[in-house]
């Protein structure tokens, strides 16, 4: 899972937007997600994808990761790794990175049910948040990264087997993520 964390405001964005649809396009095992932040959302002026899960999330990795604060356009790979993200070299070291780290996945899915979702985590070690994200995927907008459009903690896994219903989310695609309480993501699921 690649994180971007952007704003229309920004003006290096773009060239991030660029370097993660570049590696998306090459590797379909990645999931990129831009994540539009509210903190240039000021003065009348607002943003037309941020959300305020997203701020909370970038925040919550200031803490997990060690940065020293929160800015655009920053990438988070797999929960673990960060880098700018315009630095195409630092972003791939850091989609490698969290390849070497990555440990056996939880078995996730996520599939249609009576006008819902049903979201299903498999056995494994340790325990996490389940979060559910819709998104658009990319089209006529600026962005060639999936905007997120909703983001939603859902359930708690704790090593058991875990089946949960779900409203579907605000977006076009749906995705599962499992996230450890280190930020680290355990696992992730794309609704096809």
């Amino acid at each position: 899972v690649v994180e971007l964390f952007s704003s229309q405001a920004c003006p290096s964005c773009p060239a991030a937007d660029a370097v993660v649809s570049s590696m998306a396009q090459a590797d379909a095992a990645l999931l990129p997600l831009d994540l539009h932040v509210t903190y240039f959302d000021r003065a009348g002026w607002k943003d037309a994808y941020s959300l305020s899960a997203a701020s909370q999330r970038q925040r919550r990795y200031v803490s997990q990761l060690g940065t020293a604060g929160v800015y655009t356009p920053q990438v988070v790979v797999s929960g673990r790794h960060e880098a700018v993200g315009y630095d195409a070299r630092a972003v791939r070291a850091a989609v490698a990175q969290a390849r070497e780290d990555a440990g056996r996945a939880v078995p996730l899915d996520l599939v249609r049910d009576a006008g819902g979702l049903r979201l299903t985590a498999g056995a494994g070690p340790g325990q996490g948040t389940l979060w559910l994200v819709g998104f658009d995927s990319p089209g006529g907008r600026r962005s060639g990264v999936n905007t997120v459009r909703m983001l939603q903690a859902v359930g708690e896994w704790h090593g058991a087997p875990v089946s949960l219903a779900v409203a579907p989310p605000r977006g076009e695609r749906a995705a599962l993520l499992l996230q450890d309480d280190r930020g680290a993501i355990l696992a992730a699921a794309v609704l096809n």
